[in-house]
């Protein structure tokens, strides 16, 4: 679904697409990665590798929020319509 999602917009100008984008997708990628671990961890019986999933969020979901307001800002006007209140 992501690369449904993402692909006229990032994934088929991966060559163009500037390191903030490629910064957010990596980070929003391992989020949903951890997300997926953390759940498969408490479903083994696994608490303790569970947790130290959980604290990893800590790290990666300012990381990933970082990357989701710079990369607005880089794009210009095209996507600067999404943070104001008058229309482009």
């Amino acid at each position: 679904m992501t690369l449904l999602a993402f692909w006229p917009g990032y994934f088929s100008r991966l060559g163009t697409a500037k390191i903030a984008w490629h910064i957010h997708a990596v980070t929003a990628t391992a989020w949903m990665l951890l997300l997926a671990a953390q759940s498969w961890s408490i479903d083994r019986g696994e608490r303790a590798r569970h947790r130290s999933l959980g604290l990893a969020i800590f790290i990666l979901v300012p990381m990933f929020m970082v990357g989701a307001l710079i990369c607005p800002l880089l794009s210009g006007p095209k996507l600067m319509i999404f943070w104001t209140t008058k229309e482009i």
